[in-house]
Parts: structure tokens; C-alpha cells; sequence
């Protein structure tokens, strides 16, 4: 006896305790007497296949172990070109029908194959028997006879490996159908008038679908830009930096227009605040400078300068160029 596939052995009997109790299964192995396990667990003595001998070498082996005969009922095949036709083939005998799927079916380069199927089936009194079937087409007009290669089975009883051989195929072309003249003048008399028609205008193909989106469009990118403007002006004036730069260019247009009042008072400004926010240190004689030159050209009742125009410029050169960047260091 030789066992090929992978079995587990269960008990669905017993009491749901740790141990399970003993129970007895029956074994029907192909071509002996039955077997009877008495315990879960326990199996059969395994009997390993032989090695296959060197002259049946060539013919393939898928593992089918048992009793076996090849029937083919039918070895006229009839086809007609690029139309599917059916051939069959059934294996009867005893063993392991359920390892048994597919049967070696090497096809010429005539033949193409669509599908295959195999279904298994019994009856009290008659052998195993499982039916396979393969779909097959061609493009040629004409085939050669053919004949399927052989495979080899395992027989348990004979310990020996035996062949199975098909019968030669004998394809039978069939005229191409034809449809009679009537018919075929018939189907071509248009009984009913063909109309196309929709239920719904397309209005994707008009002109003015693409009108109103091209203006949706430039509507929503507008509102888009006016934001984005009002946004960037709103952080301009939020922003210290461009306030500064605006009191740069008000005391530059100032000092062009020989303005010294409007000059330093910018100036005077411009130092007390950077005075106060702790930056420029190296920048405060400078800017007591502006500071004294602002306080006297203001108080003073001459309304004259005790610092020279000269001066006065080159400091504030010197300091505007410093000014100008956001965060102004103490390098002069």
C-alpha cells in the first residue's frame, strides 16, 4: 500500500477533557484489505513509490498511484476552423483519483487550448471513473492525425509502473455554415427605420458652455489676485522693517532738499527708537549726535548747528547703509 497527499485524523467524538478516549477508524485502501486504526493519531505503514526505470524514463509521472484504464469513446473529432471543439477522455480504475487533477496533454503547435474541466463520479457496483475534458481550436483548415503522448501510473498490487496510452485523434473538417439566400436577403431589408437621438442636450459642445467657464474662471482667479494683494499690502504695513525704509527715504528726500529741520527730526526719531530697542550700540555717538543737532536747530534761539552740514551727512550715510537691512548689527 503507498500513500501520496497530506491527511490529518481527527476525533469528533469523546468527551471535551485532555485526553481524548480511543477511537477506531476504518481505512479503505486500494487493492487490500481494509485498515483499522485504533488510536487518533495513529496511520497506515507508509510504503515509498520505487524509482522509476530507465526505459519508461521519457514518459511523465504526476503522482497517480492505483488500478487504471484509459477510455476514450470518441476518436473521430469533428472542428471547424477558429471554432472551439471538445475532446474527452476517461480514467476508470481504483486509487487516488483526488491527486488526480490534470492529465499529461501535450498539444502540437497546430492546436491552442481554450479551457479544461475534469469532474469524478461513481455507482454502486462499478469502478472509479473521473472524465476529463479539454476545449481546443485551431486556425488551419486541415489537421493531421495526433496522438497524445503516454503517462506513466503507479499500480500498488504489481508494485510496477504502467503506461496508458491514448488513441490516435482522427480530426474530420466540417463545411463552413451557410446561411440560405432567403435569409440572408431578408436581414439585409431594413425592417425599421434607424434614428439616432438623445434624451439630453449636450451643452458641453456649445460655444457658450466654454463662454461662461472661461469667465468663471477669470472671475475666481481675480477675487484670488485681490486677495493676494490685500494680503501682501496688509503685511507691509505690519512690518517694521518697511516702515523704516519709508523713514530712510522721507530723511534722504529731505537732506536732498537742503530740509534740516525735517531731516533731523526723521533722524532724531529714528535714533531715539533704535536707542530704545537695544540694537546698534556701536551706532549711539551717532545718534546722540542727530539727537543734540535735532534738539538745537529746535530750541536753540539762533537756530544754528554746533555740528557741521558735512558731518552730519557722512553720519547718516554711514548709518542709513546700516539701517537698510532687517536686523541691523553693531559692525559700522
Amino acid at each position: 500500500m503507498a500513500l501520496v497527499g497530506s491527511y490529518s485524523l481527527n476525533s469528533i467524538i469523546g468527551m471535551k477533557m485532555p485526553q481524548i478516549e480511543p477511537m477506531r477508524i476504518l481505512i479503505k485502501s486500494f487493492g487490500d484489505s481494509a485498515i483499522t486504526l485504533n488510536s487518533e493519531g495513529s496511520a497506515p505503514p507508509f510504503s515509498e513509490l520505487p524509482p522509476i526505470p530507465r526505459n519508461l524514463k521519457p514518459y511523465p509521472f504526476s503522482g497517480a498511484v492505483g488500478s487504471f484504464s484509459l477510455l476514450v469513446s470518441q476518436t473521430q473529432i469533428p472542428f471547424r476552423q477558429n471554432q472551439p471543439f471538445l475532446i474527452r477522455a476517461e480514467l476508470q480504475g481504483d486509487g487516488n483519483f483526488a491527486e488526480i487533477n490534470v492529465l499529461p496533454f501535450a498539444l502540437t503547435s497546430e492546436l491552442s487550448l481554450i479551457s479544461q474541466n475534469n469532474t469524478s463520479g461513481a455507482f454502486m457496483g462499478t469502478p472509479k471513473r473521473k472524465l476529463f475534458e479539454w476545449v481546443l481550436s485551431t486556425q488551419e483548415p486541415s489537421l493531421q492525425d495526433w496522438t497524445p503522448n503516454p503517462f506513466l501510473t503507479f499500480n500498488p498490487n504489481s508494485r510496477s509502473y504502467q503506461v496508458l496510452t491514448f488513441p490516435t485523434f482522427h480530426f474530420v473538417a466540417l463545411p463552413e455554415t451557410a446561411l440560405p439566400q432567403n435569409i440572408l436577403r431578408l436581414s439585409s431589408i431594413p425592417f425599421f427605420p434607424v434614428e439616432t437621438w438623445k434624451t439630453r442636450r449636450d451643452w458641453t459642445s456649445t460655444l457658450w458652455f466654454w463662454i461662461v467657464q472661461l469667465l468663471f474662471f477669470f472671475l475666481v482667479l481675480g477675487r484670488v489676485l485681490v486677495l493676494q494683494l490685500q494680503l501682501f499690502h496688509t503685511r507691509r504695513l505690519q512690518d517694521p522693517f518697511f516702515h523704516r525704509k519709508l523713514k530712510i527715504n522721507r530723511a534722504n528726500q529731505a537732506l536732498k532738499n537742503q530740509n534740516w529741520e525735517e531731516f533731523l527730526s526723521i533722524a532724531s526719531r529714528m535714533s531715539r527708537e533704535l536707542i530704545a530697542s537695544g540694537k546698534g550700540t556701536s551706532f549711539h555717538p551717532s545718534l546722540s549726535l542727530f539727537i543734540e543737532a535735532d534738539n538745537q536747530l529746535r530750541f536753540s534761539p539762533s537756530k544754528t548747528l554746533s555740528v557741521s552740514r558735512d558731518t552730519l551727512k557722512l553720519e547718516w550715510e554711514s548709518l542709513s547703509k546700516a539701517l537698510k537691512s532687517p536686523h541691523p548689527t553693531d559692525d559700522k
